[in-house]
């Protein structure tokens, strides 16, 4: 070994028979001399990769065809374009087929198919084939994948007149095929050329509350918003561009309170779609439909009763209870009317002066005749 080199045509000594040892372990035969290279420098092996794996894949096929790269930049560069992916520099040097025949695969399916084989098709294309234009492709196909899931939105949220606009429908068909995905250990985030819908799409399943929220006509909301927005005058066109800069810039609340907020929603979602059981660990009597509010959702500091309910709920309530602003801003959520007007009468009583009932009328005297 000289400068860290082999000075030997072999690394191992000859050996022209199998022995042993002393110690009995074997020393194998050596015919072949090891030599290197004599000209020429190239990767003498490339793992095997699957189209599926997207890029690697396509970055194995540049290998093959282009010589000398130095960079992976130069792998992309094509003609003297530079692209950014290894698939759109694959597809330029002419090493990718069309996609006509899954294209007549899955509209001979849309004929007579019914929208979760069609669903299901598409998943095993993206899967096992090698699709090009994997967004043409789903841009192309897509509508006939939601026919059910619009009747299954109305027979959830119990009603026919329920609407879901070509976006909705796109993002519960996508959500659809990231369930068929997972289902064999892929997800819909591997393949990066299809669009990802919102996460509430994706976990919404049977959620009344997600169904109402997002069940409107939008072509129809935004003729009223037109309408309204003429009609503003010079101080609520302020008031809305400010709201609208805050919420592009992120601003009003920190990361832990979205966060919170978040949890907290969740947790109601759950109550409300009846998941949250009532405890059984005998610590407490509970009724059978007593809900347990989680300890993250209180505040330890203040003891369990109303009047420190409305403190937290009203903070200086004296010195605002004037303003509508302040009320508006707040609200205790409460089961029964009964609570109601016992959380009422204990708000009111706190305000100084004196009270007046002021009945309803269920006639008005004619005077003057």
């Amino acid at each position: 070994m000289k400068k860290f080199k082999c000075t030997k045509h072999f690394p191992k000594k000859y050996q022209a028979q199998t022995t042993f040892d002393q110690s009995g372990f074997p020393i194998y035969r050596r015919h072949h001399i090891w030599t290197p290279r004599k000209r020429g420098k190239q990767i003498g092996r490339l793992l095997y990769t699957h189209h599926s794996q997207g890029e690697l894949w396509y970055l194995r096929l540049l290998l093959t065809k282009i010589r000398g790269p130095t960079s992976w930049d130069a792998l992309k560069r094509i003609n003297g374009v530079q692209y950014k992916t290894f698939k759109d520099a694959c597809r330029s040097y002419g090493l990718l087929d069309d996609d006509n025949e899954w294209h007549e695969v899955l509209s001979e399916c849309c004929k007579s198919g019914f929208p979760s084989q069609i669903r299901q098709l598409f998943v095993h294309i993206i899967v096992n084939c090698q699709v090009t234009d994997l967004l043409h492709l789903w841009n192309l196909h897509w509508k006939h994948m939601v026919d059910d899931i619009i009747l299954r939105q109305r027979n959830v949220s119990e009603s026919p007149q329920t609407i879901l606009n070509d976006k909705q429908l796109e993002f519960y068909a996508l959500a659809e095929i990231d369930k068929l995905l997972r289902s064999i250990g892929k997800s819909l985030k591997q393949y990066s050329q299809l669009p990802l819908p919102p996460m509430s799409y994706m976990q919404a399943g049977s959620n009344n509350l997600v169904i109402d929220e997002t069940s409107y006509n939008m072509a129809e909301m935004a003729a009223e918003f037109d309408k309204l927005f003429q009609k503003c005058n010079a101080e609520q066109l302020d008031v809305f561009n400010a709201v609208l800069r805050s919420v592009d810039k992120n601003e009003g609340q920190s990361k832990e309170e979205i966060e919170s907020l978040k949890k907290f929603s969740e947790w109601v979602l759950r109550i409300g779609n009846g998941q949250i059981a009532t405890p059984r660990d005998g610590l407490f009597d509970y009724e059978e439909d007593d809900i347990v509010i989680p300890a993250q959702f209180c505040d330890p500091q203040l003891t369990n009763d109303v009047e420190n309910m409305i403190m937290w709920t009203y903070p200086k309530f004296l010195d605002n209870y004037k303003s509508p602003q302040y009320i508006s801003e707040r609200a205790i959520l409460t089961p029964t009317n009964q609570i109601v007007a016992h959380l009422n009468s204990a708000i009111v009583e706190t305000i100084p002066g004196e009270s007046f009932s002021y009945f309803s009328v269920d006639r008005a005297e004619d005077f003057g005749a």
